[in-house]
């Protein structure tokens, strides 16, 4: 299992368009193969700033969904609102313990 998790930033005036661009891409990529979880969420304390949660089954299918459409006119949106960072990670799973 691959994990990937991090924080985007942009213009707080686009905080609205934003959103919308990420509930599309959300919406298209949890319809990919291997993905479990596919998550953004607005930071209530930072407006223009979202964290982002995937789960993928294995590496090659996030290689494959980074090739997307979607993803990349989630691209495009982010860079129009005036993208400041982009922190994301990729963590690799070697197994889970339910708490």
């Amino acid at each position: 299992m691959l994990i990937v998790a991090g924080t985007v930033t942009f213009d707080p005036s686009h905080q609205e368009r934003v959103i919308e661009g990420a509930t599309r891409v959300a919406d298209s990529t949890r319809l990919e193969d291997g993905c479990l979880s596919y998550e953004f969420f607005a930071d209530l304390a930072g407006p223009g700033r979202l964290h982002v949660f995937e789960e993928w089954e294995e590496e090659h299918h996030l290689i494959a969904h980074l090739e997307t459409p979607h993803l990349a006119d989630f691209r495009v949106v982010l860079q129009s609102a005036g993208l400041q960072t982009r922190e994301i990670n990729r963590y690799f799973v070697s197994g889970v313990v339910p708490n």
